[in-house]
């Protein structure tokens, strides 16, 4: 599996960077198949939270030589928190603490619960990335049921 977060088009499933997207595909399987170990396959992955009060720690995997944001800014974007046992996400900026961890802070003082990153149909600029540039994958740390969630079990 790859993402193609980062040279989709934002109202059409089907990337016009059909290159790019061949390529990732194909280092995937020179990593799983061929079993090549220098060859970088994946964007960072979500591996686990850790909420503690007003902060929240989030780790990946396949982050490389760390976690960096392609545009240089050091204020990664397209990340929601939910607070105070509520179910309703806000967003906030995000920061590069360690090689392959990124800390959010609550801006409201209130406890965080939840995170999601990219978690829209079109969650707008994103800039987490590996060192190697591959995108992350969305994520959501939560299981609140979604807006439809009881329609389709009708």
């Amino acid at each position: 599996m790859v993402t193609d977060i980062d040279i989709g088009e934002p109202y059409n499933i089907h990337p016009a960077n059909k290159q790019t997207v061949g390529e990732r595909l194909a280092n995937v399987a020179r990593t799983i198949v061929y079993g090549e170990v220098n060859v970088h396959s994946s964007g960072p992955v979500y591996d686990k939270a850790e909420f503690k009060g007003t902060k929240a720690i989030i780790s990946f995997k396949h982050s490389g030589n760390g976690l960096v944001s392609s545009d240089t800014s050091n204020i990664l974007k397209g990340f929601q928190i939910a607070t105070g046992g509520t179910e309703k996400f806000q967003y906030v900026t995000a920061g590069i603490i360690r090689k392959n961890a990124i800390e959010i802070q609550s801006a409201d003082g209130k406890q965080i619960t939840a995170v999601r990153y990219a978690w829209a149909d079109n969650p707008g600029p994103l800039n987490l990335v590996n060192s190697v540039n591959l995108p992350a994958f969305p994520f959501r740390t939560d299981s609140f049921k979604g807006l439809t969630y009881d329609e389709r079990y009708q």
